[in-house]
């Protein structure tokens, strides 16, 4: 077994029962500390879904389990270079499915994320938003947690 690896991607999936068993499997979630076999472990690093233990020095705790308290920035799951501060959408992401190329690529404006994104992601572009206006559109960060995802995008997902 390959010890030492942290997940990257929001979830996987592992199997641990013995060929030709039932599938039985632990699931892991992001910033969860993994002990992998060399395929598994050779197939996600590839994939881009592990990093080394050592690779990422500030982890936290990692008996932490999801890192919930841990920075979310870049939780895209695209793979794309994420801009923390836009919440995961960098001005310029191409073939979102409907977002033009006017929407602040050029002035540095968040960009607005596909309605069918997570509260998350409409949580940081709305207080990204806020930001780049001085306050006067968007929502400060506790108010746009205690908003719900279908508010914020009634209230921002308009073009």
């Amino acid at each position: 077994m390959a010890e030492g690896f942290v997940l990257v991607a929001d979830q996987f999936d592992q199997i641990v029962s013995e060929p030709g068993a039932p599938v039985e499997y632990e699931r892991h979630f992001k910033g969860d500390v993994l002990d992998l076999s060399s395929e598994d472990a050779a197939r996600l690093l590839a994939a881009g879904s592990v990093k080394h233990l050592d690779a990422d020095a500030d982890l936290g705790d990692p008996e932490a389990g999801t890192g919930a308290d841990t920075d979310d920035s870049g939780d895209a799951g695209d793979g794309d270079n994420s801009d923390p501060d836009a919440g995961g959408n960098v001005a310029g992401n191409e073939g979102d499915g409907g977002e033009s190329d006017d929407d602040g690529a050029d002035t540095g404006a968040p960009v607005r994320p596909k309605q069918a994104a997570l509260a998350k992601d409409w949580e940081n572009y709305v207080v990204a938003l806020h930001e780049f206006t001085d306050g006067k559109d968007g929502l400060t960060r506790s108010e746009a947690e205690a908003s719900t995802r279908q508010d914020l995008i009634a209230r921002f997902g308009a073009k």
